[in-house]
This record gives C-alpha cells, structure tokens and sequence, in this order.
C-alpha cells in the first residue's frame, strides 16, 4: 500500500503474536516437539546428520558448560568456523543463556579478527583448525577471551585446547527440565558483521525479537512457506542471509546439506542425490546456473524454488533463468543485515525483475540521498525500511547507529532502488558503488547486466577509477568465455552502441581470469580496485 500524501509503502498491517520470551526460548520448544530422528543438517562429504534430538541434547549440555565457564546474559561468544554441522550447537546455547554470539569470517586476517572481537569482546571463541593458530595469538593479546573450544576433532595434540566433545563429555543434563528464564525480545541475541554505508566494519546489534519477526517470513505461506523441504547451502553461517536459512531447519521441517564451501562438483551432485526442493543462492550462483550445461533438469530435476538475495540481481541473468529453468520458480527477496533478513519478497506470480512487496509490519520510503526529500514511485533514491525487524543499532557504537537510522526510525540502507504505482520495488546498485561521472551517476550493475548480454562474456565486474577532469571512469574487468578471442573494443563498442554515452566504458577494459567475489557471492569491488592499482604501480 502507498500512502500518496507522504509517499510511503507499507506492508501488510497484522496484529503480530509472539508467544515466547526469546528466540532461544522459541528454538528450544520447537526442538522438544519435533522427532528425535528430524534431520537438521547433513554433511554432503562424511554423510555425517545432526538430528533434533541431538541438537537438543548437545545445545542444552553446551549451554551448561557455558555456565560453567562464567558465561551470563549479555556476554558474548564468537565462532569463527567454516559451515560444520556443530555450528547449530553453540549458537542455540548461547541463546538460551541469554549470552550474545557472534559469527566471524573464517577467512578474516589476524587483523580482521582483531578489530571484530575487540568491538564484540567474547568471553568465549569456538573456532575451526584453520582459524585456531589465529585464535590462540588472540587469546595472547585479549585479556577478555577466557576460553578456545575447538569446533570439531583434531588429528593434532593441541595442549590446553578443549573440543566439543570433550567439552560434553559427562555433562549430565535433563533437557526436560531445562528452562530459559531472564531473556527477553529486546536484549541482543546477535552480532553481525556489516560495512553498514560508511567507515570500517560494525557490529549489528540484533534482538531476539528482530528474529523472530524475520523467521516468521519462512514459515508464511504467502512467502517462503519453507515446510518438508531439502535444501543444499554454501552461504556462510556468519552471512544473515546463512543464518536465516540454516536456522529455519530447527523451527521449519527443512533439511540443509551444508556444505563448507562452493565446490561446483560436489554441489551440484549434493542437488541431486539428496533430492533438494529449494535453493538459497546469491546472483553469482544463479548465474552459474544458466550458463553451465553440467546445471541440467537432470541435477535440478527435484528443485521447485529458487530464492534470490545478497545483491543485485541484473535482468540479463533473471530472464535467462526464467528460460532455463523453466520448472523452477525464481523469487527475489530484499533485505539486509541491519533489518535481521527480508524486507520484500518477489510473488510467485511475477515474472519481471523485481524484489517484490514488503512483508508484513514493514514500512518503507525511498529518498534522495542527497537532499532527504521522499519521492514518488519510478524516482530513483536510497531505499528506507523501518519495523520490527530493524536493527538495535551498531553495537557499543551510537555515533553510527544516529547516522544510519533517521529521526523517524528509518533505516538507511544505501542502496539504489525505485517503486511502481502498485507497490512493487526495484534495486539498482549501491550507493557508494555508484560512480560519478561529469556529475553522472552510473551503477555498475546496470553496466555488469548489459556486458553480460555479449556473446563472448563469462563474467565482469565495473568499477569508477579516479579522474581528475571527470571524477571517475567506469572501467570493466571481464572474463571471457573459454575459447575465444576477444578484444577490449569488442566490448568498449558493445557497450557504446547499446547504451547512453556518459555510461560508456570511458575507463577501458581489463582481462582477468575471474571476477574476485566475497564469501556471499558477491562481486568484490573493494578487491577490483587493488588489482587496479596494483596495474598502475600503485
């Protein structure tokens, strides 16, 4: 619905009931009414199964040695770990304790890692054997960190260090009896990391009250409508968008074959041996999708959705999807770290590249980014969103939660969209990607999507490189199909001819052999531009 008088959306206003205390106290109850033998998540290598009963069993264990380690509410654990089926344990535990988990990139430098747990200050860190030898330098140098636990078994002797299991070993538990007792849904659940529009990356301060209206999106049978279904999952547990999803298997009937990171082969062979009925993938993977003859009806054969979220999906790719896979049902979604998941969701109706309508008790507004004004539907501007599912702030740090979320309890997100006259909303690009050119904005993704149109691209990703007479030059890195030959004005051509001249490629064209992405799948700018500047010497 539009409000036209103050040019504002508004989702479907519902009385909005929750029966719970806390998110951990909601997860533990759906464990204890679920099946012992109810699948949560698989792992598609050792075929190793997390069940409900003992997801159950361990969470409530781990939640006493927690305790037992001086854990409290409000306190805070971090995980830095690939995707592992013990992930669940930890992050159910903490919830229940009231306690704040925070999820690290198991990729993140010594220095990365450093600036998230100095903002997150845990008492605790679950990490993986890759991330240890970082972890125990850290424990050196933070006075806070009171305990490592490794995540899964070692081959190695490492003195001092405990592992799950051992951690579990003869601790005795009624689970019956175990109750959550002192949580409520305005205290901190989460930390999640977020570059948020400015500065270095922050901590997103998440209620449990922020998840539980977020999950209610997964369950609605007018969106998600997540039941008795099999997914396969390479987005990260640290991503909102991860999170989300693997978590949805503990309050939905979903099975998630979690894989630790993307390996096409074993992929696509997970898809189809374990018989997925809908996929959570990011633009670059559906992408994928289409351009790859090994993704036939035969791997996708059991596959009846595909969501979409992470970024920005170009219209080259949704319509080639929508060809391909034509038994599949692609639906969009929208939403952010900062608003603990989505915000819109695509009906399964629609067949234009849209991100959907708002769901329920979430408003939003689009405004100029520059003078704040709201605008009308077809204008672009900076999409808004306020609502349940808005964030605390950035933790420990009110300077930035002011810049990030107006007077009026809208959350900026920074990103580029517009609104039709029905309500349905659009996104473009980043603003801080976009690039200024002669006072021109150009977004890279709309350059990206008609690049993609070229017969002889594989991948691209543009960048604005500095001008001193223009501000900035778009500039496109390409990949080119295997086999052929392709030239720079190949491509500056193409763009030319099919495109107005203050979006032309007046920064040139470099040929890499693959576009650099985050642990997401989305294309990483940051990283473009070092190559760029490693190529002029910089």
């Amino acid at each position: 619905m539009i409000n036209d008088d103050q040019y504002i959306l508004y989702g479907p206003n519902e009385e909005y009931f929750i029966n719970y205390q806390s998110l951990g106290e909601y997860l533990l109850d759906c464990l204890r009414k679920r099946d012992y033998d109810d699948i949560i998540a698989v792992d598609p290598e050792s075929e190793e199964q997390l069940t409900c009963g003992k997801l159950l069993e361990k969470s409530v264990r781990l939640a006493t040695v927690l305790e037992r380690m001086g854990v409290t509410k409000g306190d805070g654990i971090a995980i830095v770990s690939e995707n592992n089926i013990n992930y669940y344990i930890p992050i159910l535990a903490s919830l229940y304790l009231g306690a704040i988990f925070n999820p690290l990139n198991v990729e993140y430098t010594y220095g990365e890692l450093k600036h998230a747990i100095d903002l997150s200050k845990p008492k605790v860190i679950f990490s993986s054997f890759i991330s240890l030898r970082k972890i125990l330098r850290l424990k050196e140098e933070c006075n806070y960190i009171n305990e490592i636990v490794l995540m899964t078994q070692s081959l190695e002797v490492l003195d001092n260090i405990k592992t799950m299991e051992s951690a579990l070993q003869n601790v005795i538990v009624n689970v019956q009896d175990f109750r959550v007792d002192g949580v409520g849904l305005s205290d901190h659940a989460a930390l999640f990391m977020s570059s948020g529009t400015t500065g270095l990356p922050k901590c997103v301060g998440l209620s449990h009250g922020n998840f539980i209206g977020s999950l209610s999106v997964y369950r609605d049978p007018r969106y998600l409508n997540v039941s008795n279904d099999v997914t396969v999952s390479v987005i990260p547990f640290f991503h909102i968008y991860g999170f989300l999803t693997h978590i949805s298997a503990v309050f939905c009937t979903l099975k998630v074959v979690l894989m630790k990171k993307l390996e096409s082969e074993l992929f696509l062979r997970a898809i189809k041996n374990y018989k997925c009925t809908r996929l959570f993938l990011v633009p670059t993977l559906l992408q994928y999708f289409v351009q790859n003859s090994k993704v036939n009806s035969d791997v996708l054969s059991s596959v009846k959705f595909i969501h979409i979220t992470a970024a920005a999906l170009g219209n080259t790719v949704y319509q080639a999807a929508l060809q391909k896979l034509k038994h599949i049902t692609v639906i969009q979604m929208y939403g952010t770290t900062e608003t603990a998941g989505a915000c819109t969701v695509q009906k399964v109706t629609d067949n234009i590249n849209t991100i959907g309508y708002l769901v329920p008790n979430i408003i939003c507004k689009l405004v100029n980014p520059n003078t704040h004004r709201t605008l009308r539907p077809f204008q672009y501007g900076e999409l808004c969103f306020k609502g349940i599912n808005v964030m605390k702030g950035y933790y420990n740090n009110p300077t930035e939660t002011c810049t990030a979320i107006d007077s009026d309890g809208f959350y900026h997100t920074g990103d580029v969209g517009y609104y039709n006259e029905n309500g349905q909303l659009f996104i473009i690009d980043r603003i801080k990607d976009i690039i200024k050119y002669k006072g021109f904005q150009v977004a890279p993704a709309e350059l990206e999507n008609l690049i993609l149109n070229h017969n002889k691209v594989q991948e691209c990703g543009v960048i604005g490189i500095p001008d001193e007479k223009a501000g900035e030059l778009p500039l496109a890195f390409i990949v080119p199909k295997p086999g052929v030959k392709l030239s720079a004005e190949e491509i500056v051509k193409f763009v030319s001819e099919n495109i107005s001249s203050q979006k032309h490629l007046h920064g040139g064209v470099k040929f890499v052999k693959k576009i650099p992405k985050t642990s997401s799948g989305k294309i990483s700018r940051l990283l473009l531009r070092e190559i760029y500047n490693e190529s002029i010497g910089q």
